[in-house]
């Protein structure tokens, strides 16, 4: 599944311990209730070249415009570095308008078409321990508790990233879907911290870092891979290739040429950022051509 254009990262694979989340890590032709991002993709059938690429819609709502929310979930004994959290809400704040997030918008949902619109609606940091094996409930127990204490609202509009500290893996470089609550989805993304000791595959290709901090700069390239699909496959029926993902996977290590003079190749309200393409079924290539 592959799409290799002008940088070509060299992937490793990862060995995670993840608790009964891997129960879900084993995707089917059905298209899977957790939508996970591997470090090396999805393999192919055929024998050689590239797949026969073919996203198609499969009749759900996509989300038309995004607010965003981080919640960091950081029990007092956990690290992250000192800027971590300013420059993943840098970032979310910046996404609505780019380059990368103008990419979706040729994709429409039986609710509308996408727009390049999203804002950043704030973060929560929640101090609550780890339990000893982090499970989909004590995930989505914490998105709620985030969205109580804030007043947040659920919406087919809105995103939550749950961002996990130094420790917890989830057997992938990250993953998105939802649930239900009180009558509305809650579709959230969640994103383990990565070091460059650990991040092998999921981290930022050959340790570019425009914000000069590497977990950062990890964890945003995982986050609009998940953004990406969020916005164009938020209840996991509308836009997907069932042999080969969603829009993202598809791209996965699809990155063009750096540009920018920190090295990145997305250069977004000012601020510079290293975050793979998107597939265009229309233009049957990976876009923005960044």
């Amino acid at each position: 599944m592959l799409y290799f254009r002008s940088l070509v990262v060299a992937c490793s694979a990862l060995c995670f311990l993840a608790g009964p989340i891997s129960s879900h890590a084993q995707q089917s032709a059905a298209h899977a209730p957790i939508h996970y991002h591997y470090p090396k993709g999805r393999p192919t059938t055929q024998a050689s070249g590239l797949p026969d690429f073919n996203v198609t819609f499969h009749g759900g709502p996509v989300q038309t415009t995004t607010t965003s929310f981080a919640i960091y979930w950081k029990p007092a004994n956990v690290f992250i570095n000192r800027t971590y959290r300013q420059v993943i809400d840098q970032f979310l704040s910046d996404a609505g308008g780019s380059d990368i997030y103008g990419a979706t918008t040729e994709y429409f949902g039986n609710n509308g078409q996408v727009q390049n619109v999203s804002v950043f609606g704030g973060e929560y940091v929640d101090t609550a321990p780890y339990p000893p094996v982090i499970t989909t409930t004590a995930i989505e127990d914490t998105i709620q508790r985030a969205i109580a204490a804030n007043g947040w609202k659920p919406s087919i509009n809105t995103q939550y990233f749950l961002m996990f500290g130094e420790g917890p893996q989830v057997g992938a470089c990250a993953y998105h879907t939802f649930f239900n609550l009180n009558g509305e989805p809650v579709i959230y993304a969640v994103i383990p911290y990565f070091t460059e000791q650990e991040a092998g595959g999921c981290g930022a290709p050959f340790g570019i870092t425009p914000n000069a901090n590497f977990s950062a700069d990890t964890a945003i390239g995982n986050m609009s891979h998940e953004q990406s699909e969020m916005v164009t496959d938020p209840l996991l029926n509308a836009w997907f290739d069932p042999r080969n993902g969603e829009i993202a996977d598809i791209c996965i290590y699809s990155y063009g040429l750096p540009f920018t003079l920190n090295f990145g190749n997305l250069l977004a309200n000012g601020h510079q950022y290293i975050v793979q393409e998107d597939w265009s079924q229309r233009k049957q290539s990976c876009q923005p051509n960044l």
